[in-house]
């Protein structure tokens, strides 16, 4: 038996066909990021290099992003006792065309450290999971160290 569908249900399906289509193009599309303002954490990979120069640590890390196309905008820094637990924050550039594939970027970390000692460095990666490193920082200390990833 045949089902004859009337132009009715014709066009209801094609504004199924096409709403369902719509949300797979934007899907791919950072047009939802470039219209709000809230930015995205940005999960941390891998810790690249750590500089120490007397009191100032600087730390490379590398972070995913969702799409290439995202940038770094800030890091927020909570401090308890000798340990630094960061969060990096990005957001998509909206330039061009952005493909659907994951992409990173590297990111330098400062902090100066109130005293010589040892300090733990915690990099966020997502809920409940981070990057840890641990340094130890003297008055007459300058080096670079290289981490392997």
């Amino acid at each position: 038996m045949t089902k004859i569908v009337s132009s009715h249900g014709q066009k209801g399906f094609l504004r199924i066909l096409s709403l369902s289509v719509l949300t797979v193009v934007t899907g791919c599309s950072d047009e939802g990021v470039i219209n709000s303002p809230v930015a995205a954490p940005l999960p941390v990979q891998r810790i690249n290099r750590i500089v120490v120069d007397e009191r100032t640590v600087t730390v490379e890390v590398t972070c995913w992003t969702p799409d290439p196309c995202y940038t770094y905008l800030w890091t927020e820094e909570t401090i308890q006792g000798t340990d630094y637990y960061f969060r990096i924050f990005g957001r998509s550039t909206g330039h061009g065309p952005c493909p659907c594939v994951v992409g990173s970027i590297d990111v330098p970390v400062s902090i100066t450290t109130p005293r010589a000692g040892r300090y733990g460095l915690h990099f966020w990666t997502y809920s409940g999971t981070s990057v840890d490193t641990s340094i130890v920082v003297s008055r007459t200390f300058y080096k670079l160290y290289k981490v392997r990833g």
